[in-house]
């Protein structure tokens, strides 16, 4: 039974995985993994999520000593309530059976980063997660950005020093560093594979965290600075965009895309093409508001809800969104990309964005103290 649930696990049909893997269940009803790779086999499919979850259970009944599921649980849970403080307590569950168990602690990493800006924090959990598995990638990367986060850039070097200049993380740490021309010349290049040791044929990091948000801004600054908006806006729709036509109408708003999205409509914008501009720019408010991220801590949907709105050239209103917040030095955004993205110079030197600028610079200061 075991055989077939190993071979069902690297099937390329699911067709062909879900006839291995309840073969392998049928012969091993007492191995865990069988309905746990059967359950995450359908997930993805529509109208199955329901026997995905009963699946799922079925796993954790029968080894709930076993991290992995416990972990799927977790986030197929929080993928259903968004409920953050929830997961995390849930992680924690997972980490009190395996307290190295890497995908858990990168887990745990980001959600600290995110929910309340504990940079420390997250760099402390991400450490421990690379000491228990040094050969992960993923946490690899995961600490990439959270040093990048924090302006602590020796250490991005230091994570840095093998992979090419124009992987996503040395492109981001010479953005970060104030050098958007070359970051911008390296992000035309075929992007590298982001951290050592990754899968071979695995994209690059990212295009939606701190690394990839930097890349787009990179490629932001240079359409702007050199005025050639088209050939920029190609470049992204070849290289940065989902292959399929989005339900929002809005060239590459999708939860893997959005920066290139937001970044296509700054350009429409500059180019003079203000109505379609400000059409996609309305279309993308109610992505954020009805879409994946609706459910999204109230700092990252700020941080969306600007971005968008300075895209489309409501410039008030995007102050306001970052001001709602709440405490203006829990927005998710690191220091160097508030100052230096583009995306912000309608902002620049008014009140408001000055004092947000202030106060994510002490909070900044800090985190660096705690470190």
């Amino acid at each position: 039974g075991m055989g077939y649930v190993a071979r069902g696990a690297l099937q390329d049909s699911p067709a062909a995985a879900e006839r291995d893997l309840r073969r392998g269940i049928a012969l091993a009803p007492n191995f865990s993994d069988g309905y746990l790779e059967l359950a995450e086999a359908l997930q993805s499919q529509p109208g199955r999520e329901r026997e995905s979850r009963e699946l799922l259970e079925r796993a954790i009944l029968v080894d709930p000593l076993a991290p992995r599921p416990q972990y799927v649980m977790a986030m197929v849970r929080y993928d259903a309530d968004g409920d953050i403080d929830a997961l995390v307590e849930r992680l924690d569950e997972v980490l009190r059976l395996d307290p190295s168990y890497t995908q858990a602690l990168t887990r745990l990493a980001s959600t600290f980063a995110l929910r309340d800006l504990r940079i420390a924090d997250a760099i402390a959990v991400v450490e421990r997660s690379m000491a228990a598995d040094p050969q992960s990638y993923v946490a690899r990367e995961r600490a990439m950005e959270l040093y990048l986060r924090l302006g602590e850039f020796g250490a991005v070097d230091e994570l840095t020093v093998s992979l090419p200049e124009n992987s996503t993380a040395r492109i981001a740490l010479t953005f970060a560093r104030g050098d958007a021309r070359t970051a911008a010349r390296l992000a035309r290049r075929p992007l590298a594979v982001a951290a050592p040791g990754a899968p071979a044929g695995r994209p690059p990091d990212s295009r939606t965290g701190v690394l990839g948000i930097a890349v787009i801004a990179a490629l932001l600054d240079e359409a702007l600075t050199t005025g050639d908006y088209d050939g920029v806006r190609d470049f992204l729709l070849e290289h940065h965009c989902d292959a399929e036509p989005q339900p929002s109408r809005v060239a590459c708003l999708s939860p893997s895309t959005f920066p290139a999205a937001f970044a296509l409509i700054r350009i429409d914008a500059a180019a003079g093409r203000r109505e379609r501009a400000e059409r996609s720019a309305r279309a993308a408010l109610e992505w954020i508001d009805r879409g994946p991220f609706a459910r999204a801590p109230p700092s990252f949907r700020s941080f969306l809800v600007a971005r968008a709105q300075l895209a489309g050239g409501s410039d008030d209103a995007a102050l306001r969104a970052l001001q709602e917040n709440g405490p203006n030095d829990v927005l998710p955004i690191p220091l160097w990309l508030l100052e230096g993205d583009r995306m912000f110079d309608p902002l620049r030197g008014t009140p408001g964005f000055e004092a947000i600028v202030a106060s994510l610079r002490e909070r900044m200061g800090r985190e660096q103290a705690r470190l």
